[in-house]
């Protein structure tokens, strides 16, 4: 493991405790666990902010398309 960061915090009990249960039946340390927990949850976060970008570009491209559509419908028409 890299170098590490000692980081002091504090859990309502019944978490600590739930940590502390599934820590013993991952066969691993406290830290371990909190760690992988952490790097979940930052994997989630930037998941959930690639797709609203994805979101954004899709809305921002489906408006351009529509513009593109019409004038290629009613472009080569002449009216008269």
């Amino acid at each position: 493991m890299s170098a590490c960061r000692r980081i002091v915090i504090d859990l309502p009990n019944e978490l600590a405790g739930e940590l502390e249960t599934l820590a013993q039946e991952e066969q691993t340390s406290h830290e371990e666990l909190l760690c992988k927990a952490v790097q979940c949850y930052i994997e989630t976060c930037k998941h959930l902010d690639n797709i609203e970008q994805m979101k954004k570009g899709y809305k921002e491209m489906g408006l351009i398309n529509i513009t593109l559509a019409e004038e290629g419908l009613y472009g080569g028409i002449s009216k008269k």
